[in-house]
């Protein structure tokens, strides 16, 4: 192999590197932005279903051993209507810990999640999960457009 091949070899290794560093910028930017916009989307009277929003990676999050926990108290608390910032917390410890090649999961388990989102509870709210969905697209497609194009 001659000098300017491996010189070649160097430089694409490089362009490589910082390719891959920045699809997982993007890709941990839209997964943050993800689950800040589902917590924060979320209708709420309790909290509850704020704050069980979960990511994972390469796996969905399990279901909980005891799911009557999921339920949601009579009336909330200081406790429950905290819990979605707790759980951007925890989401966001997940979501660093990621590298290229990984999927990422943000599951719900609370189980009227579901009817939040068709809007039964307030129709305002309806279809809150695919407005993040076309949100987070959005946001990635300006990034991954600036990355290719630059």
């Amino acid at each position: 192999m001659t000098l300017e091949e491996s010189l070649m070899n160097v430089a694409f290794l490089q362009a490589e590197k910082d390719i891959d560093t920045a699809f997982l910028k993007l890709f941990q930017g839209a997964s943050s932005l993800a689950s800040q916009l589902l917590i924060s989307t979320n209708p709420v009277r309790t909290g509850n279903s704020r704050g069980n929003w979960r990511a994972s990676r390469n796996r969905r999050f399990p279901k909980p051993k005891n799911p009557e926990k999921l339920l949601a108290p009579a009336s909330p608390t200081a406790e429950s209507l905290g819990r979605g910032e707790k759980s951007h917390e925890k989401n966001l410890k997940t979501i660093k810990k990621s590298v290229v090649g990984d999927v990422l999961f943000i599951t719900n388990h609370t189980p009227y999640v579901g009817y939040l989102n068709d809007g039964l509870a307030n129709p305002a709210y309806a279809g809150f999960v695919q407005k993040v969905e076309l949100k987070v697209k959005a946001y990635s497609d300006r990034r991954f457009d600036s990355i290719v194009v630059r």
